[in-house]
């Protein structure tokens, strides 16, 4: 399975843009894109199981 976050199309490029955030902002937002990748990953089905 592979997610497909289109990160690098966009009008201006990511690196740009994290670049203009705050430390801290941009720690968050990488912590909620690994969640959220964590998520698409491992199903909810696999984490009721253990």
């Amino acid at each position: 399975m592979q997610l497909q976050l289109n990160l690098l199309e966009g009008p201006v490029p990511l690196e740009h843009v994290l670049d203009g955030l705050p430390d801290d902002e941009r720690r968050a937002l990488v912590v909620a894109l690994a969640r959220l990748i964590a998520q698409v990953a491992v199903p909810e089905e696999c984490d009721r199981d253990e």
